[in-house]
């Protein structure tokens, strides 16, 4: 997770005027918060990890703060989050992601309900279910394979995306739906060209192996499979086209996929119009993301590979402008030969999920490698009852069963799917009523002050990002680094060898 302040906001209630920190993630904004709920959080974490693992918080002031002191403040909490979530038990705990959900939120305005949301496939057919509007993307994505009635163990290999569809009808992957955030709050905050979609999400090939075996598995993959292809992911020579259109016309799936396992940029992810300074200044190129490698394709088709495990670090920087607007790139630091780094940085809106998909590639060579170690692959278990504190100053409890209600519920949600493509036939998951994952009853924790659904919010509540005129900052443009480089720890170097 990337964190960055670039402003922050005056908020006025009926009996008070307070300050609110506009806080982004990976370069989009998320909530509003007040310094005391950061020190709220902060005493939390140190009671729940230890001072030891956490960065030093920006001290209180008993007195009126000056322009000068409020931009300090601004950039210390904004320094100080930074610093807290490269932490990796702080970054995956139930505390930090749900004080960042139940933050989004507040921030958002809205009365706790379930509410219709829709999940497309990549051939463009949809699932629609009802899912509690706090509720994180674990919860929608269990609720999606449960409908599918995908095998549980494989549910683990699809995550949900945000894809937006540009002005010439093509459909970009912007970055992955992650537990911090609430799905609907996320996608009610885009334009209408932006969608979720299901795709799968492991970097291991072998796994696909597996997953055809299945029945849903094998759809699901196929549809992919088959998008990916005709969107221009996958690479596909002519004398493979005519052997994949044969197959895909007599509904031949399975040998369909092993077919396209063989082609190249089978398992990539595709980022175009990105700028680079490798192999020189301003160069235009689409990057290819997968099998543990970086692809350059270059508008004379030229290929560059870097290998994963020779990228020593990474960094995302985002730069922030009056208008909102954010430009992001991800730099790396390569190992080219046996006593050569070379520093090389790719400009793209799409850097974030760039760094996204070569963390969870390190994570799962890790995890390989260290099968055994909890800390390693993101084992952990909490015990301990936590608290959300309102701008109000009131708290509310961060557990589970009271955010989300219990996971036996028995209300039913009417929902509706379809992910055939062409040539599925009758092997499609079928279509049925759910019963909902989240729970039959109301969530007993509310963000309205009496925990009832039919009780408004406060009239301070910040919605959304605020307007230019309300921002309270020093400078016009506010580069967000946090100089804390992604360490590689698969970063094997290279041997004579290799050379």
């Amino acid at each position: 997770m990337h964190f960055s302040i670039p402003d922050s906001q005056e908020v006025k209630t009926s009996d008070s005027t307070y300050l609110v920190y506009n806080v982004h993630i990976n370069g989009n904004f998320h909530c509003a918060l007040r310094y005391r709920q950061v020190l709220g959080l902060h005493e939390q974490l140190r009671k729940e990890f230890g001072s030891g693992k956490l960065p030093s918080f920006p001290p209180k002031k008993f007195l009126s703060l000056s322009a000068t002191q409020l931009e300090e403040r601004r950039s210390a909490l904004e320094k100080y989050i930074q610093n807290a979530s490269q932490n990796y038990e702080v970054a995956i705990s139930d505390l930090f992601s749900g004080f960042l959900r139940l933050a989004q939120h507040e921030t958002s305005g809205e009365l706790v309900a379930k509410k219709p949301i829709d999940v497309f496939f990549p051939n463009g057919h949809k699932l629609t279910l009802d899912l509690w509007n706090n509720s994180p993307s674990s919860v929608l994505l269990k609720l999606v394979t449960r409908e599918l009635k995908l095998r549980e163990d494989f549910a683990e290999h699809f995550g949900l995306y945000i894809f937006r569809r540009d002005a010439d009808g093509t459909w970009i992957v912007l970055r992955k739906l992650e537990e911090y955030e609430s799905p609907h709050i996320s996608l009610k905050w885009l334009s209408s060209d932006h969608r979720i979609v299901l795709r799968k999400c492991t970097w291991d090939l072998s796994v696909d192996d597996l997953i055809i075996e299945d029945k849903v598995g094998l759809h699901l993959i196929y549809v992919q499979t088959v998008s990916d292809i005709e969107n221009g992911w996958i690479a596909v020579p002519k004398e493979s086209l005519k052997q994949l259109t044969s197959l895909q016309s007599h509904g031949n799936k399975r040998d369909y996929v092993r077919a396209a396992q063989r082609l190249k940029y089978y398992g990539f992810m595709k980022f175009s119009n990105c700028t680079c300074d490798y192999p020189q200044a301003n160069t235009n190129l689409t990057v290819y993301v997968g099998n543990r490698d970086l692809v350059f394709l270059t508008s004379r088709r030229e290929e560059v590979v870097f290998k994963v495990t020779r990228m020593k670090c990474w960094r995302i920087t985002l730069h922030h402008d009056n208008a909102g607007a954010v430009r992001a790139e991800i730099s790396f630091e390569y190992l080219q030969s046996k006593d050569k780094l070379e520093w090389i940085t790719i400009k793209s809106e799409q850097a974030v999920i760039m760094a996204v998909c070569l963390q969870e590639m390190v994570a799962n060579m890790v995890s390989k490698a260290h099968p055994s170690n909890p800390s390693m692959i993101g084992i952990r278990s909490v015990r301990t009852i936590f608290y959300y504190v309102r701008r109000d100053g009131e708290q509310l409890p961060l557990n589970e069963d009271i955010i989300l209600g219990k996971l036996n519920g028995s209300n039913n949600t009417s929902s509706s799917a379809s992910t055939t493509n062409g040539s599925s036939g009758s092997e499609s998951p079928s279509s049925s009523s759910l019963s909902n994952g989240c729970g039959g009853g109301t969530p007993t924790s509310s963000l309205s002050r009496h925990n009832s659904c039919d009780v408004p919010l406060s009239s301070g509540t910040a919605k959304r990002r605020p307007s230019n005129n309300s921002l309270r900052q020093q400078n016009s443009l506010i580069t967000s680094n946090d100089n804390l480089f992604r360490e590689n720890s698969a970063f094997a170097g290279i041997g004579d060898d290799d050379l």
